[in-house]
């Protein structure tokens, strides 16, 4: 999809029409409207979704409140048209009525969100999904009726929506104030977001037999530890009654529908992991070839070509 050019929030609040017609005509050029798989399309959405709210955050990075100022309401109108545009039928993406398009949703929204998070390590929703501990993981789709996978579909593609356009968290954006709190590197970074995006790794970890962090640090591995205050903090800055309550609605309504919580020792227990970058690579390039590779499903009787 094709990047806008850059947005000045109070023109682009005070005219809608301008700025819808944008939105629209930047969609329209592109692959947004071809016919394909759902998981294409919604690879695209979370990519222009992105780069929308990347453009809102660096029209705010000099302001002297620039979260307050992403957070505001000029922003939150221009994602609320972004969403507008979500719904148009031309697009294909809506909320799903059978059950077997809420096997595609469910497959589609794991399969973009992973590829999403190995792609963009530093974006607000995948930092979080590191500090939380949680996992993106697969649904088992035989465990649910046909009336359950369509609202289980539904539930976490409104969760979808809310992620990317009320909370903005497929922007990279953090508080200069919390960057004190980052305990690990890049390469550590990408070891715990391939443990938790792709699961099938977890029987690959090296554990180095260590008791603590500096003992880990000094063993070059990268120590796992569950944190929601680390978390609130490099989303927000502080750690204060107001910022864990912008968390706690966020976390409800819109990352808990799409995770799972941790099962394994490895991510419940403090640990020492021995990092995997090549592995996260090798995963990352994987995930994008079978996106580039992946063919349109099969339709069935009745379904919509868009």
């Amino acid at each position: 999809m094709e990047l806008m050019p850059p947005i000045n929030l109070k023109v682009a609040n005070r005219d809608r029409q301008q700025v819808n017609a944008l939105i629209s005509d930047s969609l329209q050029s592109s692959s947004a409207t071809i016919p394909g798989s759902l998981r294409k399309k919604l690879q695209q959405w979370t990519s222009y979704g992105a780069a929308f709210t990347q453009k809102i955050e660096v029209s705010c990075a000099t302001k002297s409140k620039p979260l307050d100022c992403i957070n505001n309401k000029n922003s939150e109108k221009l994602l609320g048209l972004l969403k507008e545009e979500i719904s148009k039928a031309n697009y294909g993406l809506a909320h799903v009525a059978d059950e077997y398009k809420a096997k595609e949703m469910l497959q589609g929204l794991y399969d973009v969100l992973s590829w999403f998070c190995m792609n963009e390590p530093s974006a607000r929703f995948c930092r979080t999904l590191v500090l939380s501990g949680f996992t993106l993981t697969e649904v088992n789709t035989e465990a649910f009726s046909p009336e359950e996978l369509i609202v289980e579909a539904n539930t976490r593609y409104e969760a979808f929506l809310r992620l990317m356009c009320d909370f903005k968290m497929l922007g990279s954006f953090r508080p200069q104030s919390s960057f004190g709190e980052s305990f690990e590197t890049d390469q550590c970074s990408a070891t715990f977001l391939l443990m938790q995006v792709h699961t099938q790794s977890l029987d690959s970890v090296e554990i180095i037999p260590v008791q603590s962090s500096h003992a880990c640090h000094a063993e070059k591995g990268c120590w796992k530890q569950m944190s929601l205050r680390a978390a609130i903090i490099d989303l927000f800055g502080e750690y204060t009654q107001s910022s864990k309550k912008k968390f706690i609605n966020m976390w409800r309504d819109a990352m808990s529908p799409l995770l799972t919580p941790p099962e394994d020792s490895i991510l419940i227990e403090s640990s020492c992991i021995r990092p995997t970058l090549s592995k996260f690579i090798q995963t990352r390039d994987d995930m994008s070839n079978q996106f580039d590779k992946a063919p349109a499903p099969q339709k069935k009787a009745g379904d919509q070509t868009n």
